[in-house]
């Protein structure tokens, strides 16, 4: 296979073929003996890795400096000067514009990030943000234990409310009252965890800058003294 010299023992003098497991791998792949663009060494390359590339180099030091020749150069450069001035057709660039679901933002999408099995957000959101509002707006099947205490005692106090309601990019919120009492019920342990108590002091306060009054309650207060709840909710109300 690479024409490299290697000892055996006696017993194997006739039926050794390969001085490695490597070589003996490359003999059984569908392969074929190219040449180096840059240095016209021969080389093997898989029918795979062939048919994935139109250059074909035999080290990373013959790719380089082909990469960099300045014939190579000067058209990508082109290129990204046509792409930045907006020259250059998006077809050309094989991308394609789509526009945000919950906020509305022009994205710039590459057209293999369509066909992409695996992805982390889904093309037609701009960020993990707006995905995770979309996605906890439509795939929340019910509310938790917590908020069914809520929600029932709001009922039976006739105080009308808004359940899950999106609040522009921010969040999803529990429950609003009146357009501007927000009613978040937290479990005990999600919530105290010190990330999570963060986010909550970064939404909460940009939410306050907003206009609205933000009531925390924990699921344990909840469980144990819903009365006390609805009350500090109906002294909010008044005011």
């Amino acid at each position: 296979m690479c024409g490299k010299e290697f000892e055996v023992i006696p017993c194997r003098q006739n039926t050794a073929k390969y001085c490695s497991r490597s070589c003996e791998a490359k003999s059984r792949r569908k392969s074929k003996v190219l040449n180096c663009e840059i240095c016209r060494k021969e080389f093997i390359l898989s029918e795979k890795r062939i048919a994935r590339r139109k250059h074909h180099f035999c080290s990373r030091e013959c790719y380089k400096k082909w990469r960099y020749s300045p014939k190579v150069k000067a058209e990508i450069n082109r290129k990204i000067g046509l792409a930045h001035t907006g020259k250059l057709q998006l077809k050309q660039m094989k991308r394609k514009v789509v526009f945000c679901e919950i906020c509305g933002r022009r994205i710039e999408r590459s057209l293999g990030y369509f066909t992409r099995k695996r992805r982390r957000v889904p093309y037609s959101f701009c960020s993990d943000k707006c995905w995770g509002i979309w996605f906890y707006k439509h795939c929340k099947k019910k509310n938790t234990d917590i908020e069914q205490i809520i929600a029932n005692r709001l009922k039976k106090n006739n105080i009308q409310y808004e359940s899950q309601k999106q609040i522009g990019k921010v969040a999803i919120v529990d429950f609003l009252i009146k357009g501007k009492i927000v009613i978040e019920a937290d479990g005990d342990y999600w919530h105290s965890l010190s990330i999570n108590r963060e986010k909550d002091r970064n939404r909460d306060k940009i939410l306050s800058q907003m206009g609205y009054i933000i009531l925390r309650f924990l699921g344990s207060k909840i469980k144990e003294r819903p009365d006390e709840c609805i009350r500090t909710i109906k002294e909010h109300l008044t005011i």
